[in-house]
């Protein structure tokens, strides 16, 4: 992982290399750590704060290839292929996969808003779990839409998802 500095945009460079397991696919940053998905590697946790000293306190090696990650208070959602990884990340030194819930389809992204786990799942679409309480996930269903899923990102009431084939672009979808 490399933090850049942007302090000057005419002068932008490379201040830190972090190593990490694998090549990276997707990150998260949140409360002074990052989430790093490495497709075949797992996951590295890096604490970033301050960026000066960042380095790797945490490898996880998920269940499947992980493609995508979000955190959300003290966990880390991976979206890892045809499920879901949650990484308890409470004590993130000592990370853990704390569950892992089945998908229907090939999860390449995942946001987690309002104790819902939206993931964009390929050919099948819109994918949702109920995570709150975290103890207990429900599977709430999976919604199809005409394209192929392959990023999402929830702002406000709107979640967005980037569509691969024909039609191409990004959909907005309304949240209730």
């Amino acid at each position: 992982m490399k933090i850049v500095n942007i302090a000057d945009p005419s002068n932008i460079f490379v201040e830190y290399t972090i190593p990490t397991a694998g090549n990276a696919d997707g990150m998260d940053m949140a409360n002074g750590y990052v989430a790093v998905a490495m497709r075949e590697s797992g996951v590295d946790i890096i604490d970033v704060d301050p960026p000066g000293s960042a380095s790797v306190v945490a490898h996880v090696d998920t269940t499947r290839d992980a493609w995508e990650v979000y955190i959300k208070n003290d966990y880390i959602y991976a979206a890892v292929g045809t499920g879901l990884d949650i990484i308890d990340i409470t004590d993130p030194a000592s990370a853990y996969i704390y569950d892992t819930l089945d998908t229907s389809g090939y999860v390449y992204d995942v946001a987690v808003t309002n104790g819902y786990a939206f993931m964009a799942s390929d050919i099948v679409g819109l994918e949702v779990y109920d995570v709150d309480p975290i103890d207990s996930p429900t599977w709430i269903g999976n919604f199809p839409v005409p394209f192929r899923a392959r990023t999402i990102t929830v702002i406000g009431t709107n979640l967005y998802l980037t569509a691969d084939g024909d039609p191409g672009g990004i959909k907005i979808l309304a949240l209730p």
